[in-house]
C-alpha cells in the first residue's frame, strides 16, 4: 500500500483511537440499531449477531477484534490488518486480515466495507447502506 498523503498529525491518538473501533466494533448507541464505531452503521448490528451465532464455539463475550498493524495511507484513512480471536484461540482465516479505517469528523472509524465483509465470511448477506 503506497500513501497517497501524511499521516495525522497526532499519530499515536489516531491509532489509540483506531484500535479502539476496532476492539469495540459492537458498540451500540442507546437505541441498540446503530453500531457508534462503524462507518454508516446503521443496520449492521443484528447481521452482526447472526455471523457471531456461527462461529462454532463463540459465545458473545469471547470474542475479540485484535490489531496487528495500522498503516496510515493519508490523515484521514488507514489500512488495518486484524485478528479476532475466540476464547483465546486466533481464528485461522481471519488471522492478519486486511481492513481499512476512516476519520469521519474527529472520530475513527472501522470502514462500512471491512464489517460487512467480515460479517459475509460467517455467510450472512448485508443489505447495501441507505444513500
Amino acid at each position: 500500500h503506497i500513501p497517497v498523503g501524511g499521516p495525522p498529525e497526532d499519530e499515536v491518538a489516531a491509532r489509540l483511537s483506531i484500535e479502539y473501533a476496532y476492539s469495540h466494533h459492537d458498540e451500540t448507541d442507546e437505541t441498540g440499531e446503530l453500531l457508534v464505531n462503524v462507518q454508516n452503521g446503521v443496520g449492521l448490528v443484528e447481521a452482526l449477531k447472526q455471523a457471531r451465532c456461527r462461529i462454532p464455539g463463540s459465545p458473545e463475550d469471547t470474542v475479540k477484534v485484535v490489531v496487528n498493524d495500522i498503516k496510515f495511507l493519508r490523515a484521514d484513512e488507514a489500512v488495518v490488518w486484524f485478528s479476532i480471536d475466540i476464547d483465546g484461540n486466533r481464528l485461522g482465516f481471519v488471522n492478519g486480515r486486511e481492513g481499512r479505517a476512516v476519520l469521519e469528523g474527529e472520530r475513527w472509524l472501522v470502514e462500512h466495507a471491512t464489517l460487512v465483509d467480515l460479517i459475509g465470511m460467517a455467510g450472512v448477506v448485508v443489505r447495501p447502506p441507505s444513500p
